[in-house]
């Protein structure tokens, strides 16, 4: 009761600011995340296998460099430059840039994970060209999905990002969610028990539609989940690249007879790991008692 008293009191105060003072603090704080990114030292090499791609945009090219500080150095980064060619094999911080050409995300991305053999044990992580750790690191990511095992993970959005679902927004005193919805950007992490279910990710262009195809294989026992303990901000308006008319029919072609009002029934907590202290508590979805 308290805090929904809290949330209700914070919403109204929120409206009001909004317009002015909140929104230049938002635009400050995304600021102040990327500047921290990328002054941050480079993280070290772990050993654990990792395949990271990115298809980006020459003007978010600090902003890249940016996030690949905040990853592994022995990362292996599969970069695709979409405007400009700066070259076959061109180093963007720890990574290569293997391709360059006009393109859409997803197909990109199959392609860059096609270049070379991924390794059994690999993670893949598909990252956006604006995208950057404000708590956390990829490591810490990677950390706890090995620990929960799961099989499609994401780190939370920051409250401070420009984010479509608020489902996705960091939870406090939670670790992680197991959930049976992962969204398709700004980043999301592929784990190598199912990987085959997940990759290749077809010719879906921007992605959408994955979310209720990664749904169903949530149903057939896949583990997604999104961890709170780590935070991203994008910075970027959400479709501001692209044509989201298109891609809207494209995903009702791609999928006949689906009930797209269904995607708000995939947003739903299973099951929580709470952090208090060093240790991770679950804490099971309750269970209703079904009416008469």
């Amino acid at each position: 009761m308290f805090l929904s008293q809290c949330r209700r009191l914070a919403g109204r105060v929120f409206v009001k600011v909004r317009p002015n003072a909140e929104a230049k603090a938002l635009v400050a704080y995304r600021q102040h995340a990327a500047a921290r990114a990328a002054a941050s030292p480079q993280m070290p090499p772990t050993g654990d296998p990792v395949v990271l791609t990115c298809v980006y945009r020459k003007r978010n090219r600090p902003v890249v460099e940016a996030m690949l500080r905040q990853c592994p150095a022995d990362v292996d980064a599969r970069l695709w430059c979409l405007d400009g060619d700066p070259g076959p094999g061109t180093r963007l911080g720890t990574g290569r840039v293997l391709g360059a050409g006009p393109g859409e995300k997803f197909p990109l991305v199959d392609a860059l994970l096609a270049c070379r053999p991924l390794p059994e044990n690999a993670y893949v992580v598909v990252a956006d060209d604006d995208v950057v750790f404000s708590q956390g690191s990829l490591e810490a990511l990677l950390r706890v999905c090995r620990h929960l095992s799961l099989d499609l993970a994401q780190p939370a959005q920051s409250w401070s990002s420009c984010y479509s679902h608020p489902f996705t927004l960091a939870r406090p005193w939670s670790l992680a969610r197991r959930t049976g919805f992962v969204e398709i950007g700004p980043l999301f992490v592929v784990g190598p028990g199912r990987r085959s279910d997940f990759i290749p990710f077809g010719p879906v262009g921007m992605g959408y539609g994955l979310e209720m195809r990664w749904n169903t294989l949530a149903k057939s026992g896949a583990r997604l989940g999104i961890v709170d303990r780590c935070q991203m901000v994008h910075l970027g308006t959400v479709g501001a690249g692209y044509a989201v008319s298109q891609e809207l029919e494209r995903m009702v072609a791609s999928l006949p007879g689906q009930d797209y009002g269904a995607l708000a029934d995939t947003k739903q907590v299973d099951c929580t790991y709470l952090r208090l202290g060093g240790l991770a508590l679950q804490r099971p979805k309750p269970v209703l008692p079904r009416a008469a």
